[in-house]
């Protein structure tokens, strides 16, 4: 799969993207060249590495719990929601919807 001219990898298999999100995350997202954003844009949790990686996600952990996400989750399903009529009405009125 390409995004342009990009190579994508695409994981749909549940039990990978488990053992990818939390077994392996601190390795696979860790170990890489990053050429990218500086200064504040830097210290997020996709771009930060080593110690700052893990002081960042053990402090995001805590938002990202089941009980925090089902709190979350009718405000995610009603911007969802949002989301799906604003593409339907793009498309009835015969527009193209670009999913980049």
């Amino acid at each position: 799969l390409y995004d342009g001219l990009l190579p994508v990898l695409v994981i749909t298999d549940a039990d990978m993207i488990k053992n990818v999100l939390v077994k392996e995350f601190y390795s696979i997202f860790t170990n890489r060249h990053f050429f990218g954003p500086l200064g504040f844009m830097k210290k997020g949790i996709t771009t930060s590495e080593n110690e700052e990686w893990k002081r960042i996600r053990s402090l995001m952990t805590p938002v990202f719990s089941s009980g925090k996400l089902k709190e979350m989750f009718h405000i995610i399903q009603e911007y969802g929601d949002a989301l799906v009529k604003t593409m339907n009405r793009e498309v009835e009125k015969g527009k193209s919807v670009n999913m980049n």
